[in-house]
Parts: structure tokens; C-alpha cells; sequence
């Protein structure tokens, strides 16, 4: 995984972020990650939008969300 932090002017990958987040549907507090899907998957704190975001790869992501089941 990759971590990308926030800056004043856009890179090639802040341009291309998306415009969809999604939070779980169990989160009731608000204190959890938000993730982004497409070519990769955008991985966000949602205490910290603007943090910057982690990136990794759609099988990556998959494998580790098959871990945690």
C-alpha cells in the first residue's frame, strides 16, 4: 500500500480522485475509514478527510478484506 498526504496543488493522483467515498454501514459513530474503488482502491480516515489516503492495489484489497472476515 501506498499512503498519499494532501497537498496545496494537485498531483496526476489528486486530480484523478474519486468522487464517491463509502463508509461501512456499521459504522453508527463516524469514527472509521471510507473507501473509494476504481482502478485502485483509495482507503481515507474519516476524522481526517483531508489527510491524505492510502492506495492499494484491487486484489491486495480484496485479500486483506478476506483476512478479516
Amino acid at each position: 500500500m501506498r499512503q498519499t498526504q494532501s497537498s496545496s496543488s494537485p498531483t496526476s493522483s489528486e486530480e484523478q480522485m474519486p468522487e464517491a467515498w463509502r463508509k461501512s454501514t456499521y459504522s453508527s459513530q463516524g469514527d472509521c475509514v471510507e473507501v473509494a474503488t476504481g482502478p485502485e482502491v483509495l482507503i481515507r480516515d474519516t476524522k481526517d478527510r483531508e489527510g491524505g489516503h492510502l492506495t492499494a492495489s484491487t486484489p491486495a484489497w480484496r485479500e486483506l478484506l478476506s483476512k478479516l472476515r
